[in-house]
């Protein structure tokens, strides 16, 4: 089946499709349906000079933050709770070690009434607040980095291309629509994306449903929150 939902006037038009058909999320790029024609003429007139080297790639990418957080509605991408998944207990560690603070830009994934179950990962990390530079149902493929992490320079920039921003309510998807599928036809629950700055840890999450969590590893992730003297979320199936 043709996936029609981003063709739509609006996101809120695309969710009728959901409710009547099994959706499954695009995973095309290079749509800028969001921006005007002459914001992405400018945009892409910008990452043109960049890759002739007549300005700094960093210059486009600013310009389209300014454009999202000119449309954006901060009432409501406040309201979403993002929890960054890390890879291990040591990742987990590392990001607490600096009194709770993240002095760099980071990537998380944004949850509105609705289970914290992870999409990648062994089923734990952290809870965070901070000011969200740009939110998509999709992967931002915000890999576009500047700076370094240990020193709290890095930025990550989007390219904003993604066919499903998320600029206000009306725009969000949860979790249980976020479908793709692959080159085999096979069907996978995909992941949303908000970029964040200035963030603050809020809490350990625990996700009991991740299959790769182990009572070993839960433990060990529980001692981490006792010494950060940090609460503990925990995703349960009937949450």
């Amino acid at each position: 089946m043709e996936n029609s939902l981003f063709k739509k006037n609006s996101i809120q038009e695309g969710k009728e499709v959901i409710k009547d058909s099994k959706f499954l999320l695009s995973k095309e790029y290079k749509n800028f349906g969001w921006l005007s024609e002459k914001e992405k003429s400018d945009y892409l007139d910008l990452q043109e000079k960049a890759q002739k080297g007549d300005i700094q790639r960093e210059v486009a990418y600013e310009y389209l933050r300014s454009l999202y957080k000119n449309k954006a509605d901060f009432n409501f991408l406040n309201s979403v709770d993002k929890i960054h998944w890390v890879f291990n207990l040591d990742s987990l560690e590392s990001i607490l070690k600096n009194n709770l603070k993240i002095e760099y830009d980071i990537s998380a994934e944004g949850y509105k009434d609705e289970p914290y179950v992870s999409s990648w990962g062994n089923g734990f990390g952290v809870k965070i607040k901070g000011d969200t530079l740009m939110a998509s149902n999709q992967d931002l493929r915000s890999d576009n980095r500047f700076g370094k992490k240990e020193d709290g320079t890095l930025k990550k920039y989007s390219y904003g291309d993604s066919t499903s921003m998320v600029l206000k309510e009306e725009d969000f998807l949860k979790h249980s629509d976020l479908k793709w599928k692959d080159y085999k036809g096979d069907t996978h629950r995909g992941h949303n994306e908000f970029l964040l700055d200035n963030a603050e840890i809020e809490a350990i999450v625990i996700d009991i449903t991740n299959p790769k969590l182990t009572k070993e590893v839960e433990e060990k992730v529980l001692s981490i929150a006792s010494q950060f003297n940090l609460k503990v979320i925990y995703n349960s199936i009937d949450e």
